[in-house]
């Protein structure tokens, strides 16, 4: 499901082959996870990253599980509120799959949605 998301949002946003994602759970040592546990999360590893970062893919499981990590919901807050240090906000699409297929609610609209709007 994970690799359909990412595949979904590549096409829906134009993605090249040379643009990346950074996921934390690949990223970063999870066996010395201590390094960045400190008491300002913007001065982790994990903050840093997103402050070059264009958005947040948030992709949800059945359970919706990142709405209950504390590390999950700091980053949606970060993508939806921090400002002071970007030029542009943060996007913040989600993604999931029903049915086999990918499906995405992106911040703002996507090409697609144009070409949309001029058949109708």
């Amino acid at each position: 499901n994970f690799v359909k998301c990412v595949e979904e949002h590549a096409r829906l946003r134009h993605l090249s082959d040379s643009d990346a994602w950074w996921v934390c759970a690949y990223a970063n040592n999870q066996h010395e996870l201590g390094q960045d546990l400190v008491k300002d999360p913007r001065k982790t590893s994990f903050f840093r990253a997103m402050q070059i970062s264009k958005g947040v893919l948030l992709i949800l499981d059945e359970l919706a599980t990142p709405f209950s990590r504390v590390w999950c919901c700091f980053e949606e807050s970060v993508a939806l509120s921090e400002t002071s240090s970007r030029e542009e906000r943060m996007l913040l699409d989600i993604a999931s799959v029903r049915d086999g297929r990918a499906q995405l609610i992106t911040d703002g609209p996507v090409a697609e949605d144009f070409v949309a709007k001029k058949k109708s």
